[in-house]
């Protein structure tokens, strides 16, 4: 019995340190709105992961998108433009959502917004061509100058 125990103890002393000293990452399954506004335009698009999505187009999850307005936003996946855009829910893998921001309304301001409380910690907006890092938890939007057409990428990080 004593031995038991001892073992017993030993697995569950194990199986807490090795989930203390692996590195945790956001929630595996979310889905969040995200809004592209320009002047009176705006444009909804949807980004998260699901357990039964892939990486790639999946008819159940991914919603192609139409072109039309003042604001045209979209994500690129395997070269389709969706307003909907649902990774696998793994884990171990970090995601990116290649997001396009298109608009004749040069000039103007254009804001992307999100409900901060719905996205899981470790999810970043990026914009390559400033070098700007939102982290899309902490904050609920970030603006920009209308030039025309911008490329941002949204990215799964690992929560430290």
């Amino acid at each position: 019995m004593k031995t038991e125990r001892y073992t017993l103890k030993t697995i569950m002393i194990s199986m807490m340190l090795a989930t203390l000293a692996a590195p945790a990452y956001a929630a595996s399954e979310w889905e969040a709105g995200i809004t592209a506004t320009v002047g009176n335009a705006s444009n909804r698009l949807s980004a998260g992961q699901k357990s039964g999505a892939t990486d790639g187009f999946d008819p159940g999850y991914e919603v192609p998108a139409m072109p039309a307005g003042d604001v045209r936003a979209y994500f690129t996946c395997e070269g389709r433009e969706v307003w909907r855009d649902i990774k696998g829910a793994a884990p171990d893998n970090l995601r990116e959502w290649d997001l396009s921001i298109e608009s004749p309304l040069t000039g103007k301001t254009v804001t992307i917004s999100w409900d901060s409380a719905a996205v899981p910690g470790g999810l970043t907006l990026k914009d390559p061509s400033t070098g700007a890092e939102v982290d899309m938890s902490a904050v609920s939007s970030y603006a920009y100058v209308n030039t025309g057409r911008k490329n941002l990428v949204i990215q799964m990080k690992e929560v430290r």
